[in-house]
């Protein structure tokens, strides 16, 4: 096996964020003596997958951390600017709505009776409706000041939502918090014709896993998402044909944290 294995390209870490402790250590000394054992030392291409954000501050404060931990696990210098982050993009149209069109959807929709048809219109109309937009701004998304790009916002509580739309609105409390379920629960049925997409989905933007988070290392002080110079071509077939999802980023949900 190791003799097959000679000038390997690729080894992949998967949950790299349960790397600590001994077994990262043991793990650590395994990558070293695969690389050597291989003679891959300018070939291979060390790729660590995980789903479990860092816990620091900013996105770029992140990707140092991830970048960090990758690099002693790697033994090969991982840049922070090589560790691949989710892309964010709003489902919901309407920026900013006005404090009227607010008031106006909590009072069609909120109370225990209501029917309001923009609820059931489909995935066009109610990506476009004033209260979906705010509910995806108070529950999904946020700018992120240093870098002005979209994060996941902060959890939060239906409750503690409907007291603030309370308060831009005028309307009663219980009445906001009914109407914010409703869209919610709407934002969750919603579909996009052709895709059967929901608007209510997690982001699915720079790789088809969800909130994943990618970090590449390269042999010889080498980190890169490009190529190593050293690196022969990359030869990736199958079989089986599979279909292609969209490069394209998806909408994150803007329901609830929930939904992520």
């Amino acid at each position: 096996m190791v003799k097959a294995a000679q000038g390997l390209q690729f080894l992949v870490l998967d949950e790299l964020h349960t790397y600590r402790g001994r077994q990262g250590a043991d793990v650590a000394m395994l990558v070293r003596r695969v690389r050597e054992a291989c003679r891959a030392a300018q070939t291979l291409q060390c790729i660590g997958t995980s789903a479990t954000r860092s816990t620091a501050g900013t996105v770029a404060e992140q990707q140092r951390d991830v970048a960090a931990v990758a690099s002693r696990i790697f033994g090969a210098d991982v840049l922070p600017e090589h560790v691949i982050t989710e892309t964010l993009v709003r489902a919901t149209t309407q920026r900013s709505p006005s404090v009227a069109a607010l008031a106006e959807a909590v009072r069609v929709r909120g109370h225990a009776e209501a029917v309001d048809p923009t609820l059931t219109a489909g995935y066009d109309v109610l990506r476009g409706d004033p209260l979906a937009s705010w509910v995806e701004d108070t529950f999904g998304l946020a700018e992120e000041q240093e870098s002005g790009r979209l994060v996941r916002r902060q959890p939060t509580t239906v409750d503690a939502a409907a007291a603030q739309l309370a308060a831009d609105t005028g309307e009663p409390a219980t009445s906001c918090a009914i109407a914010i379920r409703a869209t919610l629960l709407a934002g969750s049925r919603a579909r996009q014709e052709g895709t059967g997409r929901g608007l209510a989905e997690p982001v699915d933007a720079t790789l088809p896993a969800r909130s994943l988070r990618t970090c590449r290392g390269g042999s010889g002080g080498h980190a890169s998402f490009r190529r190593s110079p050293h690196a022969p071509p990359a030869r990736l077939s199958s079989r089986r044909s599979m279909p292609c999802r969209s490069t394209q980023p998806r909408p994150t949900g803007f329901g609830s944290v929930t939904w992520s």
